[in-house]
């Protein structure tokens, strides 16, 4: 299969926002992928939680996005189990840019969060997340059979918030499980108080 070389650029608007249709959406997972990439280093390896986007034969491809972004800020792309992959140009200056500004890393060391990978997929679903928690989700990394996110307090505090409005507006196990989490993330919030 080729390589897809995209321009994030090519699927915006006047305004920096994503078109609309599916020109759109394709671009949102390459946005995801551009997203994630700038909250890590130059030409690290980063084996993201980001699903893959294939679907084989109509069945979801169980693959992951593995990511590097080399030193001219191209991302090169690619599934951990399919054969899609691709480079990302075009990215830089856009919302998807989450560099921080020099100086902006909060005082204090990160906090680790494990979760499973159906827990992490129950957030990553949620509509509405705040930006500062999409930065959170965004910088997401598969470790073993998990995910880690990592992040300062208030973005765990703010994740704790945007789970609980989740979890009211949900049922059944999708509810427990939210609710689970958000303790969890709660007790990691708290220490180091």
């Amino acid at each position: 299969m080729a390589s897809y070389v995209v321009d994030l650029m090519h699927f915006l608007d006047d305004g920096g926002c994503l078109v609309p249709g599916h020109p759109g959406r394709v671009g949102a997972f390459y946005a995801r992928i551009a997203a994630t990439a700038s909250l890590h280093g130059c030409e690290e390896i980063v084996l993201t939680a980001l699903p893959c986007r294939r679907r084989p034969g109509r069945v979801p491809c169980p693959g992951h996005i593995d990511l590097i972004r080399h030193e001219d800020d191209t991302i090169e792309w690619a599934c951990s189990d399919c054969v899609d992959n691709g480079f990302i140009r075009g990215w830089e200056a856009t919302r998807w840019d989450l560099r921080p500004a020099a100086g902006a890393v909060p005082p204090g060391d990160p906090i680790d969060l494990l979760l499973s990978q159906d827990e992490f997929a129950a957030i990553r679903n949620i509509d509405g997340l705040s930006r500062q928690v999409e930065v959170l989700i965004d910088g997401a990394v598969r470790v073993g059979g998990g995910v880690r996110v990592r992040g300062w307090r208030a973005a765990f505090t703010g994740l704790v918030a945007d789970l609980g409005r989740a979890a009211t507006r949900s049922r059944g196990t999708r509810r427990q499980t939210l609710r689970t989490i958000a303790e969890r993330m709660a007790e990691l919030a708290g220490e180091g108080a």
